[in-house]
C-alpha cells in the first residue's frame, strides 16, 4: 500500500500508521523486526517510510554529521560517529540500500552507505572534481571526514584507506 495523506499526517499501510512514527523508530535505532511488532506493517512499507521521509525532507544547517577518527596508527583510519542528524541517518540509510539490498540490518546499512560516500567523495577530489558537492550527502560526509583528518593523512592516502574497507564494491 502506498503512502498517503491524512489530515496533513503521511501514512503507510491499511491501518494508517504515521510514517514518522515508523522513521522515529528507525532513528531510535531499532530493528526492523522491532518495528513490524510494534505496528501492523510490512518490510516494503518500512522501506516506503524511509525512502519517503528521505526525498521530502531537506538537510537544513547544523550539524548533521560528526566523525572521529579513534585509531592510533596513522596507516589505519577508525572513523566513529560522534554526533548525527535524525535525518542524515535516515539519509544515508536509503542510500546504503543500494549498496546492500538484500540487508535488513540499519547498522550494516548505515557502515555501507556513510563509506561509499566518503568513498565517492575522496574520489572526487583525488580526481580534480567537484560533482560531490551536488549531493548534500556526500558533501556532508566530505567536510565531516576532512575535519577529522585534514593534516594527517593526504586525501590519496584517505582514499586508498577507504578503497580497502569497502565491503560493497561490485
Amino acid at each position: 500500500m502506498a503512502i498517503t495523506n491524512r489530515n496533513n499526517h503521511l501514512v503507510v499501510g491499511k491501518r494508517a500508521i504515521l510514517v514518522r512514527d515508523v522513521t522515529d523508530s528507525v532513528c531510535n535505532r531499532k530493528t526492523i523486526d522491532w518495528i513490524k511488532q510494534r505496528f501492523p506493517i510490512d518490510d516494503n512499507e518500512i522501506w516506503e517510510c524511509i525512502d519517503t521521509i528521505a526525498d521530502i525532507d531537506t538537510l537544513s544547517t547544523g550539524t548533521h554529521l560528526k566523525v572521529k577518527n579513534t585509531s592510533e596508527d596513522k596507516h589505519n583510519i577508525i572513523m566513529e560517529v560522534a554526533q548525527i542528524s535524525d535525518l542524515f541517518f535516515i539519509k544515508t540509510i536509503q542510500y546504503g540500500k543500494i549498496f546492500l539490498p538484500n540487508s535488513d540490518n540499519f547498522e550494516e546499512i548505515f557502515n555501507a552507505g556513510l563509506n561509499r560516500l566518503a568513498l565517492e567523495s575522496y574520489e572526487d577530489v583525488v580526481n580534480g572534481k567537484i560533482s560531490y558537492e551536488e549531493s548534500d550527502l556526500h558533501l556532508l560526509t566530505f567536510n565531516a571526514f576532512n575535519n577529522e583528518l585534514q593534516g594527517i593523512l593526504t586525501d590519496n592516502e584517505v582514499l586508498n584507506l577507504l578503497k580497502e574497507s569497502d565491503e560493497t564494491q561490485i
